[in-house]
This record gives C-alpha cells, sequence and structure tokens, in this order.
C-alpha cells in the first residue's frame, strides 16, 4: 500500500508539518490533505498534458508551485516560498518534467532545503 502523507495511524499523534497538495485549473482549485506519491506524479503528468495550470505543494511554512512556462510548455516554472523569521523569500528556477518531479517527490520525503543554489531569489519582484 502506498505511504499517504499527511495521515497517521496513531490518533495521538500529531503530523510534523502541515502538508496539502493543490491543484489548479482555470476556474477551480482541488486540495489534498491525504495523498500519495503517485498522485504527486500525476499532478507532473496533468501538468505536462495540459489538464492542470499549476501544481502547489505546502510543506509547512514552505510553499511550492510548479506550472508550466508561457512560452515553452516542454518545461516548468518551479518557484519555492521560503518561509523564513523575517518574511518570505521567493527563489525559482526552470525545470524539465522529470526533474520536477524527482525533486518534488525530494522534498515531499526531506523537505525544501536550506540552500537552492542556482536558484534566482525573486523575493522583491513578487507582490504579497
Amino acid at each position: 500500500m502506498e505511504k499517504e502523507y499527511g495521515k497517521h495511524d496513531e490518533p495521538d499523534r500529531m503530523p510534523a508539518r502541515h502538508q496539502l497538495l493543490s491543484i489548479f485549473k482555470e476556474s477551480w482549485r482541488d486540495d489534498h490533505k491525504f495523498f500519495s506519491v503517485r498522485d504527486l506524479e500525476l499532478c507532473v503528468k496533468g501538468l505536462c498534458d495540459g489538464m492542470y495550470e499549476m501544481v502547489e505543494l505546502e510543506l509547512g511554512a514552505d510553499i511550492i508551485q510548479a506550472f508550466p512556462k508561457e512560452e515553452d510548455r516542454q518545461n516548468f516554472t518551479i518557484q519555492a516560498f521560503r518561509g523564513e523569521e523575517n518574511g518570505s523569500r521567493v527563489l525559482k528556477c526552470t525545470m524539465n518534467p522529470s526533474q520536477a518531479q524527482s525533486w518534488m517527490l525530494e522534498i515531499l520525503e526531506s523537505g525544501l532545503p536550506k540552500e537552492l543554489g542556482g536558484w534566482e531569489d525573486i523575493t522583491d519582484t513578487v507582490e504579497a
């Protein structure tokens, strides 16, 4: 049986962190508190196929958004909103679908790395 994220068998234990997988289309949003690795894989496939406009993964105070690039739908823009004590930082990079999928699965397991080398810091350009 696949591991479901956010769901715990022990009722007296609190989850280590808030987790939410959100799927966006033109006029709707579908949120999933409980999801599997396969669900995340299908979300990335849905982005490739044009079924979805954006996938958002919340992990505690961090938010990761993946969406197809406007001019090149074969690649994704990945934005990471990193929650910090003095506010948030927003970092951005471009990945192909297989890179985006493996990276998102990795951060689902181990969290967002402290440093994201090679990512562009766009904090000042993003509206609050």
